[in-house]
This record gives C-alpha cells, structure tokens and sequence, in this order.
C-alpha cells in the first residue's frame, strides 16, 4: 500500500468511526463508552474535527426530517445541500435538542482534548440542585450521580478539581488525571481522589464515605493556625476499594476512626438510590426509554420510529433490563436483538 492508499484508507477509518460515535452519542453513551469516547477524541486531532462534521449533517438531517408541507411548500435548500450525510447511519428520532447538546459537548472536548492541551486543565463552574435523580459528567469527564435532593458547588481551577457537597448524596466517578487532584469538600473535610469512584453521604452532620474503586485519601479541612495547632497529629486516614467510614462534624479523623470493609450485599444495598422502581402508566415508549438509559450501562435504542409512542404499562426496577424487555415483547410485541452486548435495539415484528 502506497502513501496515498494509506493515507486514504486512514480517513476512511476517521470518517467511519466519527459516524459511529454520533450515532452512539444520539443513543445515549454509557459510562464505559464515554471513557472510550474521551480517549478516542484525544488520541488524534482529526478525530473531534470529523466527528463535529458528523454531528452537524446529523442536526440538519433532524432539521429535515422536523419540516411538514404546512411549513413552507418545500423545505429549505442548505438542508438539502448538506455535505458528509450517509443515511445509513441516521437515527431518526433522535431529536434536535439532544444532537444540540452532543455538538456542544463535541466541541468542547475538541478544545479540551489532548495530553498537555487545555483538556487536563479544563475550568468549570456550576451549582447544581438535584430535585430528583440526575446524572452528569463535568468538563474534565468525571461522573456524578445526584441523589434527589442534593446540592453541589462545583469550582475547577487549573491547579485543583473542586466539588462541594452541600447537602444529599452524590456517587463521583473520577477522571483520571495524577496532575490535579480531585477534592470533595464536605462538612469541613475534604475526600481528594485522582482516578477512583466512591459515595458521598451528607445527613444530619454525619458524613459517610464508601469507597467502590481505587483509593481516596479523607482528611480534616484546616486553616493555617490550625495547620500549626494539629502539627504531628495524623489528620488524615486512607481508604480503600470496599471500605467506607462514617464521622460526625466533632469527630477526629485519626487513627482512631473506624474503616469497616463492605459486603457486596451492604454496597448494593448502599448505592440502591442509583435505582428505583419506574412506573410507566400508558407512558411513550420513547420517554420509557429515557429513563433506563439514564441509569444503565447498557443501552435501548429504538430502531424504527414507529414505536416511539406505543404506550407502556407496568412498573420495573431500573436496573432490571431483562425484565422491561419481557414486558415490551408481552405488551407491543417488539423484536429484541441482543447481538451486542451493550446494545439492546428494539424494532416493529413483522407480520
């Protein structure tokens, strides 16, 4: 293979992969997907200029397919001049607003990308009520999950990645970065953590720390006179993946406080806030979707538009796809291919 055949054969990858992460991101990522999807961006500059060429046919394919005869007696002609666009991969029921949200996030993380680029020094600053579940990634890629009813400050400076846990619950799963530290302040202590993922519980004064991956260090937030007064005192504890630790605002964090390991039965009964019970009442297929795709890793994708508004009755965990899969062959009579195992697409059954 000549330069020129490699060199096309390499833009070809380009251009098929970029397709496919707008298609996925249309979807819904998964955590997973989302660390791949980060690492792919970063891994060559051609890879988030073509991907935010993608996204761009992608929106004016929705624009498209929103135009009705009552709008105008044909649709408007720089839609039908678009360049790059494979119907093949469109999604149609994706929705403008999503797409919208998928080129503001691509475009960031073209800036942001890269090692030594303005991506490992991301900035960001944002207060955040949860009034119920939700779930978002920071600039840098890290993930929270909110439990109804919390409240976040977030402060990203160049040097440090502040959170500020006001009230509630949040589940942090961190992004790797060993230059700048990850730091939670609660209550007057602080959690710092480079790559790991762990709960934070803040009730009551009583702060509990449950460690799920990696390690965090928990140590006291202390001025500089009481830097001095605390001087040869160990202020500070570490914990580790299947261990937390609970202490109230008078408490010590010594070597007196206590590190428990955690059973899997206890975790999982810990982090159930990250699932519930939906109960969909003639809710649209579409909006029923949504919800699981918020709380999984693996993904629904509805295949053919048609079934978007086919109402479902019925309640579910979140966590349980097998189940709310059954109820749709039961209820709609749906075909299910499970080829991928973190794809679930759903299509009309042929007759």
């Amino acid at each position: 293979m000549d330069n020129q055949e490699e060199h096309l054969h390499e833009a070809s990858r380009i251009d098929r992969e970029a397709a496919e992460w707008v298609v996925k991101q249309d979807d819904g990522l998964s955590a997973a997907e989302q660390d791949d999807f980060f690492q792919w961006l970063a891994d060559d500059p051609r890879h988030g200029e073509r991907y935010a060429r993608h996204s761009q046919s992608m929106v004016d394919a929705n624009l498209l397919a929103e135009w009705r005869p009552e709008h105008s007696s044909e649709p408007n002609p720089d839609l039908l001049a678009c360049q790059g666009f494979s119907r093949g991969w469109v999604k149609w029921g994706g929705g403008l607003l999503a797409m919208a949200a998928s080129i503001a996030l691509a475009l960031s993380l073209i800036l942001d990308s890269g090692p030594g680029s303005r991506g490992d020094r991301a900035l960001q600053t944002a207060h955040i009520v949860a009034d119920a579940y939700q779930y978002e990634i920071l600039n840098d890629g890290s993930q929270l999950d909110l439990n109804e009813g919390s409240e976040i400050e977030v402060n990203y400076t160049e040097e440090k990645r502040l959170v500020r846990l006001i009230s509630g619950e949040v589940y942090f799963k961190v992004a790797k970065n060993p230059d700048r530290p990850f730091v939670v302040e609660v209550n007057g202590t602080e959690v710092s953590a480079l790559g790991t993922a762990f709960n934070i519980r803040y009730q009551s004064e009583a702060v509990e720390v449950v460690v799920t991956e990696g390690r965090v260090r928990w140590e006291r937030s202390l001025d500089e006179a009481q830097a001095k007064i605390e001087k040869g005192k160990l202020t500070y504890r570490e914990m580790v993946s299947g261990q937390k630790s609970i202490i109230d605002s008078e408490d010590d964090i010594s070597d007196h406080l206590v590190i428990e390991a955690v059973a899997e039965e206890e975790l999982e009964s810990i982090l159930g806030w990250r699932h519930k019970v939906l109960d969909f009442d003639s809710t649209p297929l579409e909006k029923a979707v949504e919800e699981f795709n918020r709380r999984n890793r693996i993904q629904l994708v509805i295949a053919d538009r048609i079934l978007l508004n086919e109402p479902i009755v019925g309640s579910v965990r979140s966590d349980n796809i097998d189940r709310f899969v059954l109820l749709l062959e039961a209820a709609i009579g749906c075909e299910v291919d499970r080829s991928d195992p973190e794809v679930v697409v759903l299509r009309k059954k042929l007759i």
